[in-house]
């Protein structure tokens, strides 16, 4: 058997074997950063805080009510796009013989008719 040896210099090969490491480790923290930035561009982002409207209706000219909704509290339209008269009743409700609770509504804010 045929024995070869090569003569290197201890400090060179430390030198060689340290900017080694370095490489692979850079290219680590290479690929760390597109993970994270792939990672960041996906990220879910928060939900949409919720939105509490006040609870006034409008009178459409065919008798119907709509209320506020949306992001800005807008009233719904009208199905007949027709008067506007925004009308706000108190939230009282009305204990009926049957046990159950009405509301006011209409553009009085008359009780509604208990449940027979």
């Amino acid at each position: 058997m045929l024995a070869v040896a090569i003569a290197v210099p201890a400090a060179s090969y430390a030198q060689a074997n340290n900017q080694a490491i370095i490489q692979q480790l850079m290219q680590q923290i290479v690929h760390l950063q597109q993970i994270v930035q792939k990672l960041l561009s996906e990220r879910i982002q928060p939900p949409v805080p919720l939105i509490a409207c006040t609870q006034e209706a409008r009178h459409c000219s065919d008798g119907s009510y709509v209320g506020r909704t949306g992001p800005k509290c807008e009233f719904a339209a009208c199905s007949d796009l027709g008067e506007v008269s925004p009308v706000a009743c108190t939230l009282e409700g009305k204990i009926c013989p049957d046990g159950s609770v009405v509301g006011r509504t209409g553009p009085n804010c008359e009780f509604s008719a208990c449940p027979r």
